[in-house]
């Protein structure tokens, strides 16, 4: 998605956006295909374990069973740097040469002396937005990547019962992005209080008893 706004932004009259349609279909194919590339070791180390407890039923559970220790400790850093450490640097980079841009124009408007204070407003709100979503994503997805990396180099088991609660704090950045958006944006506000009021015109349509024919 940063690329995406980055692409659009330097180059906004450029063919490749006419087809926007056949790019997300590109783009959501090439994502779920590198995902599987670089998640398919997990096919082969994992397994399933079953806990025997007393008086209760057995429980069934997926476990990492990799051949030797070194092969999990190569697997783990580069799932560090695959998952985390490259998305976050191009982020950051796309984000950075986006806001540079948007200050610049709103530089370019002050210093030319044009009578637009809205646009200039909009452009560093933006700028200062792209800024938040960046330091939004680090700090969602950080804990987990630490700890992650932390229990399979040095063994600190002491971090797997931290483990599912930094991974849901990951997957809150799913939850608030959107509220980042609804704050900071007023069109996407009122966008999705027309799909609101939209909805409920056609529920309420939906219950109204329909005439019958005679």
């Amino acid at each position: 998605m940063s690329v995406d706004r980055y692409l659009f932004i330097q180059n906004p009259s450029h063919t490749h956006w006419k087809s926007a349609r056949l790019h997300a279909i590109l783009l959501t194919a090439f994502t779920w295909s590198t995902s599987i590339v670089f998640m398919s070791p997990q096919l082969y180390v994992r397994i399933i374990d079953t806990l025997n407890m007393p008086n209760l039923s057995p429980m069934t559970f997926c476990i990492e069973s990799w051949p030797n220790n070194h092969d999990r400790q190569v697997f783990g850093w580069l799932l560090l740097f695959l998952v985390y450490v490259i998305p976050v640097s191009i982020v950051v980079v796309c984000y950075a040469n986006v806001g540079k841009m948007l200050c610049f124009y709103a530089t370019n408007s002050e210093s030319s002396g044009a009578n637009n204070g809205t646009y200039i407003f909009c452009r560093k709100r933006a700028a200062q937005i792209l800024v938040l979503l960046v330091g939004l994503f680090i700090c969602c997805w950080l804990p987990y990547n630490i700890m992650s990396l932390l229990i399979d180099q040095w063994d600190m088991v002491g971090l797997v019962q931290f483990l599912p609660f930094a991974l849901w704090l990951g997957h809150a950045h799913s939850a608030v992005n959107p509220l980042l958006y609804w704050a900071t944006n007023r069109k996407f506000r009122d966008m999705v209080a027309r799909l609101w009021r939209r909805n409920k015109w056609c529920a309420s349509n939906e219950r109204k008893p329909r005439p019958q024919r005679v």
